[in-house]
C-alpha cells in the first residue's frame, strides 16, 4: 500500500497560497502607485525631461515635485495653470489626454522622486 508524505499536508497548502498569491494583484499603495507612474513617466516623459525628472532634460525641466495644477494642465490640456510663469520659452509639448487615468500614479512617482532627493 502506497503511503502519502506527510510533509506533503504542510507543503501543499502553502504552494497553493504562493502560486494563488502570484496570481493575484496586490492593492495599490504608494508604492505601487509611484512604480505604476515611473511606468508612464519613463514611456511619455523621459525622452524630453530626462529619465530622472529631477534633473533637466534635453528639451524639458526638471518636474520632480511639480504640482498637480500644472501636470494636469500640461500634460492634459498644453496649457499652464493661471499665474503660472514657465521655466522655459519652448512650447514644444503637446496635450497627452490618454494620461488622465495615469495623473494619480505620476504624482506619485514625481513626489517620491521629490522626496528621494532630499
Amino acid at each position: 500500500m502506497h503511503r502519502r508524505d506527510p510533509r506533503l499536508v504542510f507543503l501543499l497548502p502553502m504552494m497553493i497560497t504562493l502560486v494563488g498569491g502570484a496570481c493575484t494583484k496586490t492593492p495599490a499603495g504608494p508604492e505601487s502607485k509611484a512604480a505604476e507612474g515611473r511606468k508612464a513617466y519613463v514611456i511619455n516623459c523621459a525622452s524630453c525631461h530626462n529619465m530622472n525628472p529631477a534633473l533637466d532634460g534635453s528639451i524639458g525641466p526638471a518636474i520632480a515635485g511639480s504640482s498637480r495644477a500644472l501636470i494636469e494642465a500640461r500634460v492634459l490640456h498644453q496649457a499652464y495653470p493661471p499665474g503660472y510663469t514657465p521655466r522655459r520659452t519652448t512650447h514644444l509639448m503637446r496635450a497627452m489626454p490618454w494620461l488622465a487615468p495615469t495623473i494619480d500614479d505620476l504624482m506619485a512617482f514625481l513626489a517620491d522622486t521629490k522626496q528621494k532627493q532630499k
